[in-house]
């Protein structure tokens, strides 16, 4: 039985978030190397996180060519205090 999705930032997102907020908009392949450089990532993972930080309305999408580029929409500071309620 899958678990109830949560509007909470987990671990591994807050990463992916921390590479937004620190580089702005990113491809899923650039974040991938920013993440990479502290500890090994798939491609896919990241992939699949960036898609539940969009469906969670995180993050915003668009399609530059064959890539996705993601951007941040949720302020760093609203995040901290939605984790700290």
């Amino acid at each position: 039985m899958a678990r109830e999705k949560s509007a909470e930032l987990t671990g591994a997102e807050q990463k992916i978030m921390q590479v937004l907020w620190q580089h702005g908009p990113c491809s899923v392949k650039a974040i991938a190397a920013e993440l990479n450089k502290q500890s090994a990532v798939a491609y896919t993972t990241v992939q699949t996180l960036c898609r539940i930080l969009l469906d969670k309305g995180h993050v915003h999408c668009e399609k530059q060519g064959k890539a996705f580029v993601y951007q941040a929409v949720t302020v760093q500071q609203e995040a901290r205090s939605q984790a700290l309620s």
